[in-house]
């Protein structure tokens, strides 16, 4: 479980810490469709390894991925995210305003999907 860190804890886990994951997702735009795998996630976004000459940077896009919770069920998730870095094998991406609550659930059912 991740927890937001307290000033002078070191035992507890940053809440912006980046989660190694790998789930399949999609990045949705301009009536383009991308497939790409998310391979770590945090608070504040994710890197997606993705093939980067289809993305536009700094543009806002949908993150959309499917991922099976601990009891089985299957959860959609559609996220608005921008487009901050690109590198030869992927893209890194920022959350608009994910919120504490959202980042635990999604943080959660992505851990358990692994």
């Amino acid at each position: 479980k991740i927890l937001a860190k307290h000033k002078g804890s070191d035992a507890e886990h940053r809440f912006n810490e980046r989660l190694p994951v790998e789930v399949s997702a999609v990045i949705n735009y301009d009536m383009h469709a991308v497939i790409g795998t998310l391979r770590d996630i945090s608070a504040n976004g994710c890197f997606i390894e993705i093939d980067p000459t289809e993305l536009p940077l700094r543009h806002s896009l949908e993150l959309a991925m499917s991922v099976q919770t601990r009891s089985g069920e299957t959860r959609n998730y559609r996220l608005p995210v921008i487009v901050r870095r690109v590198t030869e094998n992927g893209a890194a991406v920022s959350f608009n305003d994910l919120g504490r609550e959202m980042y635990f659930t999604l943080a959660d059912t992505v851990q358990a999907n692994q």
